[in-house]
């Protein structure tokens, strides 16, 4: 059975040929489709039994591990971080694969890594008597994931155990995992439909997986009394809660509509950053700084940006997304590389360059409007019908009004060819099948230039083989290349992997289509001239 998560979006197939401000409309009606998806009956259940498990761990003093990758463990990470200090307790850890380095710039096969996975488990839970393990994959098959799941079964832990995810019971996969679920255990699977890019995850999937947990998270603290004293939500049941609560929702997504305007606006400057290459930064503060780290660290994966193309900058740094305990388990020359600091962006050489020629956005609250010149994107103000959480929905708001600008940056600068991103970095298994079973075959038949799986996957590994010789610096090419697949780090490092073989599949060169995406910024160009 096809998994929707790495399905296509029909309402944005064109996107790449629409205006910014149609653009961003398009998003925003894929991205809409969350509302109905969590909605139905087996979703509201769903979230309301999490509600019980989380509620039931907070009272006992259960450890909650909330474990993912990408898109999902940054969310981990941060949403834990976030409730250990709103409750002051220490019972939430939250995991990335990859190590907490992997908050601002993705680790190729961590995703994959189901060993690493169960190490990351076992340290986190670190030898508590109770734990509930929450675990994070939006198409169900990250290993990293996975395996936890099933060495604590297989080892008797005293674990609860939750998979959520994004692919529906039906799914084989998500079949056979469930099939090992007790009666202590849960599966939650609203099906949100494709994505507006095609397996981007890190959209409609991540905003889920945000709002799912902060409902569950919310309910609990008010009904273990942790916190919310007073709230109408005392008297009412779970399932009335989460339905109150996803009405909340669809109001902030209503007034993040009304933005559309000056979010096209943005996207335009950052695009025409992009194309003339120059860097886009984002600033932030308090609890917008997290999001716009988060956004910047999608860039490459999604996109293959490099780090400083698309770049967040915080107020307080690296403490605004990790603990000084995480901290401590990144290293300082990481640290010291990867800057996120406003007071680095301050004192960077060639700063009034930067300033002047790249695009530089200030996010901000409502209620704030200085952003020292700067292009502003404001939060609208939103105060929910049961005041038990505004940051709550300002949350929500920031990372869709992120997720927009970015999107369709990228979508204007030409790294999509409809909905299809052409320069993914295949950091996983999953990207590669993405680049070999859909992205490249679904190009090249629009261009009537059909080619075989085998064939694809020859001129990929050719291409990523061949890059990674040139860059170590190594003479004439002799490797022997077949269409089997090579280590993901191959082509994790490699730049524009998909565009290269595009083009090589069309008739050129390695050496030609190297240069050509080297000259040419917009890589359709460079593909329908090679047609």
């Amino acid at each position: 059975m096809a998994i929707v998560t790495e399905s296509i979006n029909q309402k944005t197939i064109g996107i790449d040929t629409l205006s910014a401000y149609e653009g961003i409309e398009r998003f925003f009606d894929a991205e809409s489709e969350i509302f109905d998806a969590l909605s139905t009956d087996a979703a509201v259940s769903q979230v309301s039994s999490l509600a019980d498990k989380i509620k039931d761990a907070m009272e006992n003093g259960s450890k909650i591990v909330i474990h993912g990758a990408g898109t999902s463990g940054r969310f981990a990470v941060f949403l834990a971080n976030y409730y250990n200090e709103f409750f002051k307790t220490d019972i939430f850890e939250g995991i990335i694969a990859g190590g907490y380095s992997a908050l601002v710039k993705s680790k190729e096969g961590s995703e994959d890594d189901g060993k690493g996975g169960v190490r990351d488990f076992l340290r986190a839970a670190g030898g508590a008597k109770g734990i509930l393990y929450i675990g994070i994959s939006a198409s169900g098959k990250a290993k990293c994931v996975q395996e936890p799941l099933e060495y604590i079964i297989n080892n008797g832990i005293d674990a609860d155990r939750v998979l959520l995810t994004f692919n529906g019971a039906n799914a084989e996969h998500i079949a056979e995992m469930a099939s090992t679920f007790g009666e202590n255990d849960l599966v939650v699977n609203p099906v949100l439909g494709p994505e507006a890019i095609q397996g981007s995850t890190r959209l409609k999937a991540g905003s889920a997986t945000q709002m799912i947990l902060d409902m569950a998270i919310t309910i609990a603290g008010i009904k273990s009394g942790k916190h919310f004293e007073g709230s109408s939500y005392l008297e009412m049941s779970n399932k009335d809660i989460v339905m109150d609560m996803i009405s909340n929702y669809k109001y902030a997504f209503n007034a993040v509509l009304e933005q559309k305007s000056t979010l096209a606006e943005l996207a335009e400057k950052a695009s025409k950053s992009l194309l003339d290459g120059k860097p886009v930064s984002i600033m932030a503060d308090g609890l917008l700084a997290p999001f716009a780290v988060l956004d910047a660290a999608e860039m490459s994966p999604t996109f293959g940006a490099r780090f400083e193309e698309w770049r967040a900058y915080a107020k307080d740094g690296w403490n605004s997304i990790a603990t000084a305990l995480q901290l401590k388990k990144i290293s300082k020359k990481f640290r010291e590389k990867y800057q996120i600091g406003i007071e680095y962006f301050a004192d960077m050489p060639k700063e009034g360059a930067l300033k002047e020629s790249g695009t530089v956005i200030s996010l901000l609250t409502e209620d704030k409007s200085d952003a020292d010149g700067y292009n502003q994107l404001k939060i609208p103000y939103f105060r929910p019908g049961n005041m038990h959480s505004l940051e709550i929905y300002q949350k929500a708001m920031v990372k869709w009004m992120l997720n927009a600008v970015s999107t369709e940056a990228y979508v204007l600068a030409g790294k999509t060819w409809g909905n299809l991103m052409i320069d993914v970095r295949i950091a996983s298994n999953k990207l590669y099948e993405r680049a070999v079973g859909t992205i490249i075959p679904k190009v090249l038949k629009e261009l009537g230039k059909e080619k075989s799986r085998r064939e694809i996957a020859y001129y990929l590994n050719y291409a990523a083989l061949r890059d990674r010789h040139e860059r170590e610096g190594h003479g004439e090419f002799s490797q022997r290349v077949t269409s089997r697949k090579y280590n993901i780090k191959t082509y994790a490092d490699g730049p524009k992997l998909v565009a290269k073989t595009l083009l090589m599949l069309l008739g050129m060169k390695y050496e030609t289509a190297n240069e050509s995406l080297l000259r040419e910024v917009y890589f359709k160009n460079v593909i329908r001239k090679a047609a």
